[in-house]
């Protein structure tokens, strides 16, 4: 059995509440079904070649998060807000005011098939709102939407569409924060660590906020640039990077795990296509966009650099989730010994696996879904195994190979033990090689690389004492040979005894 101990000061988290966007000037901004696809919002027009469907963000809810901790979510200017005869920012009204609905769903909730799922009505009870149009010289301000008390962890979707009627046609810009609270205003600002209650990185209770399908508008003067992180698994022979309606302003840069990041995307990564007014930035309304062959698995970031007034869509890959900062990371460690170098046939082995999260810093994250698999080798019986205490699974054998899947998750610095023990076979010879894979994901059920450990024995045989049931062979001659003088010695002991007793008397 090995122990390891180590001492990682985990940071705490950078920001203190999930706000989205992020400050420099950009809103989400979701227009009416009867809005010109034009406008920027292929998801929600109707208008042939696009979505006819909703605006889409996801909500992550870690299970390390304090199910009695309450979670709010909060709007910022949900209703098509005119504040003394001028729109508020983000909003955009043609002909009458419209109304804007939002609606939660989940836990578990996916999008699709289609852009219009999951549909209205669908979400959960009491949840789905709809904000009529602000009165004139009430300025724009936070609202509390929806509270979770108790709190169920899991991925939750937030929906939100203009409405039809009156005509269906408005942009509504908005923002939405999520985390607890302290005094019940959302206009105050949050408490320190609302979204991170224990204030530590990488012990599974930090809320993720990413967009699906979602369209931004950029409302501030000059050129804001916006960054999006989102994983790539390895094993893709190359993947579709989207964006649409850019009006070929002003760049988009694409950044490896690897390369030299630049928030402003100036330099290095990978230069993206702009698209152009209506089209997806391979040219047309139908979906498409830059091909990346054979890309680095891991978080890339994306960056979009827009002017003023632009309406646009960003995703990189269609589908996929993409996240507003970088969401947290875990970084496996195994190891693995029995404490020996060699073995005997019959002796009983004892394999310790231990499995550390050496993840650190702001960006540490809890590994999740951890399966050790170990290959025994052919030379050993399986005999038993346990999951060491504090940690929980389950642990079994077949067809030589061990498997155990770890309850919960592993924080950052923490680790877990699993022993293994075999009986070495009789006619076990050579090395016992045995090793170990443990694979596991982040918080988002994104798999990462899996690693390994090996341990090996050598198979010491002791030496074999004669065989004296052979007649009439070398071992039996010698044998007699033994016996032969081991008698001469005992007669010459007894002769030598008389002797001296004769002299005696």
């Amino acid at each position: 059995m090995i122990t390891i101990a180590i001492a990682f000061g985990p940071g705490a988290r950078l920001g203190a509440a999930i706000e989205v966007p992020p400050a420099g000037g950009f809103y989400f901004q979701t227009s009416g079904p009867n809005t010109a696809v034009t406008i920027g919002d292929w998801y929600t027009a109707t208008s042939a070649g696009s979505g006819a469907g909703y605006h889409y963000l996801e909500v992550t809810i870690p299970c390390g998060w304090p199910a009695s901790t309450p979670i709010h979510f909060d709007l910022f200017s949900p209703e098509m807000n005119n504040v003394a005869g001028s729109l508020g920012i983000g909003d955009e009204v043609r002909g009458s005011y419209d109304s804007t609905q939002f609606e939660l769903y989940g836990p578990g909730a996916t999008v699709g098939p289609g852009y219009a799922n999951p549909a209205p009505g669908a979400g959960i009870a009491g949840t789905q709102t709809t904000y009529p149009p602000g009165a004139p010289a009430v300025a724009e301000a936070w609202t509390r939407w929806v509270t979770l008390s108790p709190v169920s962890c899991g991925r939750y979707l937030v929906r939100s569409a203009v409405l039809v009627a009156p005509d269906g046609d408005d942009d509504n810009g908005w923002r939405l924060r999520v985390g607890s609270d302290n005094d019940g205003d959302p206009n105050n600002a949050p408490p320190a660590n609302s979204d991170n209650p224990d204030g530590i990185a990488g012990t599974n209770d930090e809320v993720i906020v990413g967009q699906v399908q979602i369209s931004y508008q950029h409302s501030t003067g000059g050129v804001a640039c916006l960054t999006l992180y989102q994983y790539i698994p390895a094993g893709l022979a190359s993947v579709t990077m989207n964006n649409f309606d850019m009006d070929g302003n002003t760049r988009v840069t694409y950044y490896a795990p690897s390369d030299a990041f630049d928030p402003t995307g100036l330099t290095g990564g990978t230069t993206g296509t702009l698209s152009v007014n209506g089209q997806w930035n391979q040219g047309t309304i139908a979906r498409g966009g830059d091909v990346l062959t054979n890309p680095e698995p891991g978080w890339w970031r994306v960056v979009s650099c827009l002017g003023a007034t632009n309406q646009f869509i960003q995703e990189a890959q269609a589908g996929i989730g993409a996240y507003f900062g970088q969401p947290p990371i875990p970084t496996l460690a195994a190891f693995k010994s029995d404490g020996a170098t060699q073995a005997a046939p019959g002796e009983t082995l004892t394999y310790s696996v231990t499995v550390l999260n050496t993840a650190s810093g702001p960006t540490a994250g809890a590994a999740l879904q951890v399966v050790v698999s170990d290959v025994l080798p052919a030379g050993v019986t399986f005999t038993g195994c346990t999951i060491v205490a504090p940690a929980t699974g389950t642990c079994s054998e077949s067809a030589g190979v061990v498997t155990a899947n770890l309850n919960n998750w592993i924080n950052a610095g923490a680790g877990a033990m699993i022993q293994i023990t075999v009986t070495v076979n009789a006619n076990a010879t050579g090395t016992l090689a045995d090793i170990a894979t443990v694979s596991y994901e982040d918080v988002l059920g994104n798999p990462f690389p899996d690693v390994t450990a090996a341990d090996s024995d050598t198979v010491v045989v002791p030496p074999t004492l004669p065989n004296t049931a052979m007649a009439g062979g070398p071992f039996e001659t010698l044998a007699l040979a033994a016996l032969l003088l081991v008698g001469i010695a005992i007669l010459a002991d007894v002769n030598l005894s008389s002797n001296r007793r004769r002299a005696r008397v």
